[in-house]
This record gives C-alpha cells, sequence and structure tokens, in this order.
C-alpha cells in the first residue's frame, strides 16, 4: 500500500532542485557570514547541547549524530543547508499533487517562499539551530503528503512528536497546513471532502502526538525555569484572556512591522491578488460541487486572513513566550499559500511569476541587508573587544568576575537598516548590555574567560568613587576587588 501520494518523478526533481537553488542564493550571505547569534556563542567554544532540557532531546540526539559525537562543533554552513532543502524537499512532495506539470518553475518559486519569511532570517542566523528549526517544520509539512490509513496517522503522529522534539514553535506550521490541505481538496477532488470527518482526523493526530510529547518528553526532560515558564500556558480564567491578549497584540505588532515596512502599493496589490484568487477558487469549486457545504465556502473564503493569525496564535496562547522573529516560522505558510493561490488560479503562468516576484525580491533586500549590516556590526564587535582584552590582559590585576554596564555601540550601517526594516533589530542583537549574560560569552571569544556577574547598586557606587583602571571615548574599566567591570556609559552619580 502506498503510503504517501507523490513520486519520485522529473516533476519532483525539477521542483525540488531549482527551489533549493533560489533558496542558496537567498541565504547566500549566511553562508558566507562568520558571526554568531546567541546560543552559537556558547556552543562554538565549549560544544554543549542542553536542547533536551527546552523539551527538544531530538534536537540533541541529531545534532550529535551529524558531529558523529560530543562535543559539537561548528558545522555551518552545512546546518543551515540542510535546513533550507529539508523545508524545499517536503514543500515539493507536497505542491507535486496540486501544481501541474507546465507550472514546474512556478511551483519552485512557491515552495521558495516558505523560505523567504522574513522571520526564518534568524533561525538562518544560527549556526547550530537552524538545522532542527527547519527540519521540525519540514516534518510538519512533510506529513501532509501521507495518506489516510491506520497506518498513515501513526506515522503522522510520530512526526508531530519528532518535530515537536526538534523546536516546539513550529506547530504553527501544522495548523496553517491543515486549512491549506482542506482548501486545495475542496479545489482539486472530484467529491465533497467530509468536513467534520476531516479535521477531526487532523484533531485527533495532533491531540494524539501532544498527549505522547507531555508524558515522554515534558515531563522527563524540560526541568529548568526558563524553559518551564516559556512552554507553559496560559490560565484559563479572566487573567489568563488578558495575557492572551497582551501577547496577541505584541506578536501582531512585530508582524506588522515586516508589512509597514513594505511599500504600500505592494501590500495593496497582493490582498486584491489573494482576494481574487479566493473568489476564483470559491466559484470552481461551487461549479463542480453543486451542494457543497456553506459553512466550507466560508472558511475557504477567510482562509487568507485566519492562516494570517494561525501563524502566532499558539504563540499568544503561552503564558511567557519568547517575543522574537523566530517563533514566528509558521509566517512562512502563509508566504507559500498566497503563492500557491496565484500559481494556481491565474491562468498565464508568467503572470504568476512576475506577481511572486516584488515579494521575493523584497524578501532578498531582508536578506542581504541583514547578513551585511551583521558582517558590519560584526567587525565593530571586533575592533571594541579585541581592544577591551588588550586593556585588560595589560591592567596587571586579577580577576574572578565580570559584569557589563550600558550598551555597546551600534555599526552605522545596522543602525541604517534597522531603522528602515524594524523587524531586523531582534535579528541583529548587540551582545554587551547591562545584565546580558551573552554579553560575557562573546568576551570568551577574546580570552576574556571571567565568571558572569549581574551589576548591582554597590558596582555602580564603586564606580562613582573610584577612577577607571582603563578608558577609552567607548568604554571605561573597573575594578572591584576581583570583579571587573566593563561600562559603556556613566552611572548616574547624584544620589550615591
Amino acid at each position: 500500500m502506498k503510503i504517501t501520494n507523490f513520486r519520485f518523478d522529473s516533476k519532483f526533481l525539477f521542483i525540488s532542485s531549482a527551489s533549493i537553488f533560489i533558496s542558496m542564493l537567498y541565504i547566500l550571505p549566511y553562508i558566507l557570514l562568520d558571526r554568531y547569534q546567541v546560543d552559537d556563542l556558547g556552543r562554538s567554544i565549549i560544544g554543549y547541547t542542553k536542547w533536551s532540557s527546552n523539551g527538544r532531546p531530538l534536537a540533541d540526539y541529531l545534532m550529535i549524530a551529524i558531529n558523529a559525537g560530543y562535543p559539537i562543533f561548528d558545522l555551518s554552513p552545512l546546518t543551515q543547508i540542510l535546513s533550507v532543502s529539508s523545508i524545499c524537499f517536503a514543500l515539493t512532495a507536497y505542491t507535486w499533487n496540486y501544481v501541474s506539470e507546465d507550472k514546474k518553475f512556478q511551483a519552485a518559486a512557491t515552495v521558495f517562499m516558505f523560505v523567504a519569511n522574513p522571520f526564518f532570517l534568524e533561525c538562518l542566523s544560527f549556526k547550530f539551530d537552524s538545522l532542527t528549526m527547519g527540519l521540525s517544520a519540514a516534518l510538519l509539512i512533510f506529513l501532509f503528503t501521507i495518506n489516510t490509513s491506520i497506518f498513515g496517522a501513526a506515522v503522522s503522529v510520530f512526526l508531530i512528536v519528532c518535530s515537536l522534539s526538534l523546536y516546539q514553535a513550529t506547530i504553527g506550521v501544522y495548523l496553517i497546513f491543515t486549512l491549506i490541505d482542506y482548501t486545495l481538496k475542496c479545489n482539486t477532488s472530484d467529491k465533497n471532502p467530509d468536513f467534520i470527518k476531516y479535521f477531526s482526523y487532523r484533531a485527533m493526530l495532533i491531540i494524539l502526538a501532544y498527549t505522547i510529547y507531555h508524558f515522554t518528553i515534558k515531563l522527563l526532560f524540560i526541568n529548568d525555569a526558563y524553559s518551564i515558564s516559556h512552554s507553559s500556558t496560559i490560565p484559563l480564567n479572566i487573567e489568563g484572556v488578558n495575557i492572551f491578549i497582551n501577547n496577541f497584540n505584541r506578536l501582531l505588532s512585530l508582524i506588522m512591522m515586516y508589512v509597514n515596512s513594505a511599500p504600500w502599493p505592494f501590500v495593496v496589490f497582493y490582498v486584491i491578488l489573494t482576494t481574487y484568487s479566493i473568489v476564483v477558487i470559491i466559484r470552481e469549486i461551487i461549479s463542480k460541487h453543486s451542494k457543497f457545504p456553506i459553512y466550507s465556502l466560508m472558511l475557504i473564503s477567510v482562509s487568507p486572513l485566519l492562516i494570517f493569525f494561525l501563524t502566532f496564535l499558539h504563540i499568544s496562547s503561552l503564558s511567557s513566550p519568547v517575543f522574537a522573529p523566530r517563533v514566528l516560522i509558521s509566517f512562512g505558510g502563509l508566504l507559500f499559500y498566497i503563492s500557491l493561490l496565484w500559481v494556481i488560479t491565474v491562468k498565464r503562468k508568467w503572470v504568476a511569476i512576475l506577481a511572486i516576484l516584488p515579494i521575493a525580491g523584497f524578501s532578498f533586500v531582508h536578506s542581504y541587508a541583514v547578513a551585511n549590516a551583521a558582517k558590519a556590526q560584526d567587525k565593530l564587535d571586533d575592533l571594541i573587544l579585541s581592544s577591551v582584552a588588550y586593556d585588560i590582559s595589560h591592567s596587571g590585576k586579577q580577576f574572578e568576575t565580570l559584569a557589563i554596564y550600558g550598551t555597546m555601540p551600534s555599526a552605522d550601517q545596522r543602525t541604517l537598516v534597522t531603522d528602515r526594516l524594524p523587524v531586523t533589530k531582534s535579528i541583529l542583537p548587540i551582545f554587551l548590555n547591562t545584565n546580558d549574560y551573552w554579553g560575557g560569552m562573546k568576551l570568551r571569544h577574546y580570552m576574556v574567560k571571567y565568571h558572569y556577574d549581574k551589576i548591582g547598586e554597590q558596582d555602580i557606587y564603586f564606580m562613582c568613587k573610584h577612577p577607571p583602571i582603563a578608558q577609552s571615548s567607548i568604554y571605561s574599566l573597573f575594578a572591584n576587588d576581583r570583579k571587573l567591570i566593563l561600562a559603556f556609559r556613566k552611572p548616574n552619580c547624584d544620589d550615591k
């Protein structure tokens, strides 16, 4: 019995190869970029995994397997290449059943649009996590190619559990593709797809998978305060409603940063084009099915808007979510869906390509601008931190701990990009900040290997009363006994 509904034929090979090629051009700056992102700073010099404590044990096992042992190494850009390739493979398998032979190139462009998600750029900026994040999404997409059966259901549940064990934030992809898949089945099937049967089946899969994940992974592996706080759902009371609304608004604002940074004619054009595509889809469904349920038509008619909200609705339900672009990897599902609608409904196939080009081009602008800004920031990091390391080594003093006060300067190119494209600010972090642990880890790459400590009132009092042991126009170094304080701004000493 055949378990999947696609074939490895010439069409599959063309779509997958073309989409991977376009995606490689898109991530080329990240292949060339040599800047570590957050956790990369520690993993690159210590070689730890520790994803299990975040409820991601499969990420541990996968990275250890790829590295042929422990500790793990920096294998970039192989991790980014495999991440993007796995997504292209899964999406090719899915689109194979819905795109005709004469629209192979258009299908490849549609597959690329998932990768062109601007929020996915933060995932790609991680040299270690990028593979597990991308593969997590790919598994959820691929399960929609599996035929409905008892064995197929078991395989699907297994893939969902694996996806959650790699990166939980991608689960929105499952919700989005449930709606996409239902819409496409209604459009292509000669029989009315059973609404209740279809959604009951999809709900059963995810409920079973979550139950298995909860009792075999979450309870056994998640044990640190950070992971527990970020994986807990909101309480079912008034307080929970308020938390949900606050989370919803913050995540919506993050997405609107991207939308508002695009030229407004683009936005209007794509809203009109998507509306046109939905109207065409509904007309075709009505012409095929004389007694098509009205509630199904209503669901399909609002599907683009519903999918927009599904990109972050699951994150909003957490009591303390991470408000970072990387958790919005599901937004790629929206870009993929509207692009696929255009390819399916626009009769002139090259018109569909022309429609995709502006939004794809805008994504390329994000990718190359962000990567080059990161490169500029890294050069400034190197200039300042090399100077800091030199001053420390020549101070003649011994230290045990390190604290950072103030914020390191932003490179002019980074400032230019983040002002124009505000959503990129989180993708271009400045690591040396007050009480930021990763600033201490960044300094370890410059042989400043002290235990990181936080700034306290006593430290501020000390800086007000004692001169620095080294000073430049950018920073000052203070020696508070065995504690080194790296200050990028002067403390407020008026009340000291």
